[in-house]
């Protein structure tokens, strides 16, 4: 958009035809719920503002009526922004950086799908010998083990109570 009212720019006493802008880029939900102000952002930081329009109808914001020149745009304050919030970057780079982002992702999809045959193997391994398991788990937990020693305590008092 900056390059093209620098463009427009050009003609500083050509005509900026009336913009309209449509419902559709009010609906909730669209871009976190607060489109319509970062809609309205965007046009501002040229120069451009608008009239709310009518509720209920396809056009709800239209460019102020009053006839606006090309050289009444502003660029300076889309330029900050522009600078502010996009990375220039060559193509060679993009596409290295997009190459080293593919082997990184690749690399995680692997370790992902070691740990899911891990754990693929470990439901195997339970459900072909259950007992095996339960037992082993409860070796390796100090409350297995606290539990067999008050059920040990418990049977010698019935024995001797009983």
């Amino acid at each position: 958009m900056a390059e093209i009212v620098a463009w427009a720019k050009q003609w500083p006493t050509a005509e900026v035809m009336r913009i309209d802008l449509s419902w559709q880029d009010e609906k909730e939900g669209r871009w976190g719920g607060n489109n319509k102000e970062r809609r309205d952002r965007f046009y501002e930081q040229f120069g451009i503002a608008f009239a709310p329009g009518t509720p209920g109808h396809s056009i709800t914001a239209k460019s102020k009526s009053k006839p606006m020149r090309a050289g009444e745009l502003v660029t300076e304050e889309a330029e900050q922004a522009w600078r502010s919030n996009i990375r220039e970057s060559s193509t060679v780079d993009a596409i290295a950086e997009q190459q080293r982002e593919i082997t990184m992702l690749a690399q995680e999809c692997q370790r992902l799908e070691r740990e899911a045959m891990r754990l693929r193997e470990a439901c195997q391994s339970t459900a072909r010998r259950p007992v095996r398991q339960v037992l082993s788990r409860m070796a390796a937990s100090p409350y297995a083990w606290g539990m067999v020693v008050v059920g040990a305590v418990a049977l010698s008092l019935s024995k001797v109570v009983g």
